[in-house]
Formats: C-alpha cells, structure tokens, sequence
C-alpha cells in the first residue's frame, strides 16, 4: 500500500498568496506626479543657472535647450531612462514628464496614468536641487541678499 500524500493549498491561503502578489507587483508603480512650480523672482538667466546647479546633484544630464526650457535626461545604465522638459521664466521653474524607458509608463495623452516609483524620487529630487540652486544662486548674485554692515567702531 502506497501513500500518497496530496499537497492541498487552503482556499484561505491561496487568497492570501493572490492578495500578497497583486500587492507586490503594484508597489513598484505609482500615479505619475507633477512636482509643483518653483517660484523665483530671478531673472531667467539666472534661473537657468539654478535649474543647471539642480540638475548636477544628481547626475541629470542636460540634452536640449530652446529659450525658457531645458531637457534634461537622467539614465541608469540604460536600463531606466528619465526624460523631463524643465521650463523657466523671470516667475517660476516647472518640471514635466517627457519620456521614459524602462520605467512601466502606463501612457495616458501626453504621458502617463502611472509610472515605477523611482521616476517619482528622482523628479521630487530634482526639484529640491533646483530649490536648493534658486537659494545658491540668489546669495551669490550681485543684488543677492544683503547682508547689514557692522555697526563703526568707536
């Protein structure tokens, strides 16, 4: 007499395996967010100053320019590739999506409905650097901040 013993999963446990995986496979994409505008009461010029200072941080890479926008490119070893258009004016900085590779776009009109989570960071990053670059070129600016002289000696 041989026995056989049969591998049964509970019907409970599959559901919570199904439930597990969907909930996995999801982590990795989230809704594509827009960072909000950056104000700046710069000139363009030197907006564009503070936007190249961002983009250096981290590695983004400028890959065109037109008057009032960069595009500018973020690649990890090929296998993920961030593409943004940053605008600027004497008013504001805003960063959109452009493209992707490798990233799980999920299209939607011009870009995506959802995308990996790291695109996420990354921009949120970028435009940190770009806040961060504002303030630097703000203080190092000829009509930067001024700073009160000492009072005289006596």
């Amino acid at each position: 007499m041989s026995s056989h013993r049969r591998s049964v999963v509970h019907p409970a446990m599959l559901v919570v395996i199904v439930a597990a995986a969907l909930l996995l496979s999801g982590c990795r994409s989230q809704p594509l967010l827009t960072p909000p505008l950056i104000p700046s009461s710069m000139e363009a010029e030197q907006n564009r100053q503070a936007i190249l200072r961002g983009m250096a941080a981290h590695h983004w890479l400028l890959v065109g320019e037109v008057p009032g926008r960069l595009t500018a490119k973020l690649d990890r070893a090929g296998k993920h590739i961030a593409i943004v258009d940053i605008r600027y004016d004497d008013r504001s900085i805003a960063i959109a999506y452009k493209s992707s590779t490798g990233l799980r776009c999920e299209p939607e009109g011009a870009g995506c409905s959802s995308i990996h989570r790291a695109y996420n960071r990354w921009v949120a990053q970028l435009a940190k650097d770009i806040e961060y670059g504002v303030q630097m070129v703000r203080i190092e600016s000829p009509n930067g901040p001024s700073v009160a002289a000492p009072p005289p000696a006596e």
